[in-house]
């Protein structure tokens, strides 16, 4: 008996430090991300075929699944390990199917893209398995280093003239990232909340503290028209605007804060000012005018030369839905042309996955071509639920989706209960304006959910709604 209350009194002590020590480590992963992301950049243009950022999140994600399953203890832990074995169920599946259809060598040459597409749920069940035992996992300071620290290495990089470009053209700039669209998705997610952490530090700081706060804002205000993505440019612009209007709505409203609500309100006025001001003569906007302008125009040069690329073949267009669709359909050609041409480009993948078998439909068409697929279907699918659809079918985009389709309910419902009172926290609505606009960017742009270098801060947002909805929840209850 005593032996066994010595031990009981051994874990508690072991669980209390790991308490302080678990959200410590995530601080530092979190923290250590883009640092990651510069070197293996800078790995691949080495022509390294295997980078440190492949090995070390395959590492996390490994670590992530053995602490989930093994070590962990929270309520309703049978819940997340039955999802784990669904999701390692359907992988050793996939990998079957795909070795029964093209071989071992080719489920083999599968599994780099499988770890990447499949690490946003191992780690999103880890992450929640830690807040469920200790709380929160990372502060807002922590996400706001973390693009500052990004914003920076970019704006260092353009100036000493060491900055990778965004496009292929030579428009925009992305720092020593080798991804645009990578570090452009990271920007979008974590700055409404850099934003609002940093207005809270002026109102609430001495007055040498919102100088440097102010030049800091100023500094992601270039960045939104240096690195060349319209995204960026318009989730941070419609964010500032957003801000500032309930700022100085709040501020009028209620004597309460007023002073400091108004000052914060004028912040995001100016930087709106600011960011439509430098626009004009920017990457950015040279961009929009030489080359997404004119390929708006099927007439144009650049339109005929972007027809002629060799992943378009001419000779199969007839026997391509997406092709023929946007051959004869004038609003989802000039759908195709906002979105940047992605129809275009997954064109042959969705045709192989329209044309395969029972298999295909299920488990999707994998990421390697094969003898059976008779066009080429290796070319990026950059819509993140069609990606998934593809490549790993119908189960798999079930399983994918069912964690955020799941906190999207609990979320709209916890809200409800409790609209006005929730309206009236900028720091909630911050979290849940990054949220939408992670949906939007992974249904628009892409580059999201499957990409482990973005996927990493999806989590986070995500956790830390969870965490801002059932603290909120609580209050409102005791009020």
């Amino acid at each position: 008996m005593s032996e066994n209350l010595g031990d009981e009194k051994m874990n508690l002590v072991d669980r209390e430090r790991l308490k302080h020590i678990m959200p410590l480590v995530i601080t530092i992963l979190t923290l250590m991300q883009p640092i990651l992301d510069i070197i293996t950049s800078q790995q691949l243009a080495a022509g390294a075929s295997v980078t440190i950022g492949v090995i070390f999140r395959t590492l996390i994600m490994a670590g992530a699944c053995i602490y989930t399953v093994f070590f962990s203890r929270f309520d309703r832990k049978k819940w997340c390990m039955l999802y784990i074995a669904v999701i390692s169920v359907y992988i050793v599946l996939f990998f079957l199917v795909m070795a029964n259809a093209g071989g071992i060598y080719v489920a083999l040459q599968n599994v780099k893209d499988v770890i990447k597409t499949f690490f946003f749920l191992y780690v999103l069940c880890f992450f929640y398995a830690v807040y469920a035992e200790y709380g929160a996992l990372v502060s807002d300071r922590t996400l706001t280093l973390v693009l500052l620290f990004s914003a920076s290495t970019i704006m260092l990089a353009y100036i000493t003239g060491t900055s990778n470009t965004t496009y292929a053209s030579g428009y925009g700039f992305c720092g020593w990232f080798s991804s645009a669209n990578e570090v452009s998705d990271m920007i979008i997610i974590l700055a409404p909340v850099s934003i609002f952490f940093l207005l809270q530090k002026v109102v609430h700081g001495k007055w040498w503290q919102y100088i440097g706060i102010i030049l800091l804002l100023l500094m992601l205000c270039l960045i939104c028209n240096l690195i060349g993505t319209k995204l960026v440019f318009a989730v941070i612009l419609l964010y500032f605007v957003l801000c500032g209007g309930w700022n100085f709505i709040a501020g009028f409203a209620r004597r309460e804060n007023r002073k400091t609500r108004l000052i914060s309100g004028t912040i995001c006025l100016f930087c709106t000012v600011f960011m439509l001001v430098g626009f004009s003569n920017s990457p950015l906007s040279k961009y929009i005018e030489n080359i997404y302008v004119p390929m708006m125009d099927s007439s144009s040069e650049i339109y005929q030369a972007s027809i002629n690329e060799d992943w378009i073949d001419e000779k199969n267009t007839e026997d391509i839905w997406m092709l023929q669709v946007l051959e004869n359909n004038a609003a989802v050609s000039k759908i195709n042309s906002i979105f940047s041409r992605r129809f275009t480009g997954m064109a042959y993948s969705l045709q192989a996955y329209m044309d395969g078998g029972m298999d295909v439909k299920l488990f999707g068409i994998g990421y390697i071509q094969m003898d059976r697929y008779k066009y080429q279907m290796e070319r990026m699918v950059e819509m993140d639920p069609l990606l998934i659809l593809i490549r790993h079918g119908i189960l798999g985009i079930c399983i994918f989706l069912l964690p955020i389709l799941a906190l999207m309910v609990w979320v709209i419902v916890r809200w409800l209960q409790h609209p006005l009172k929730n309206l009236q926290d900028l720091r909630y609505c911050t979290y849940i304006y990054s949220f939408l606009i992670i949906i939007v960017m992974s249904f628009v742009a892409g580059h999201t959910l499957p990409v482990p270098s973005v996927s990493y801060y999806v989590i986070l947002i995500i956790m830390q709604i969870v965490c801002i909805t059932k603290e909120a929840h609580k209050n409102a209850m005791l009020k």
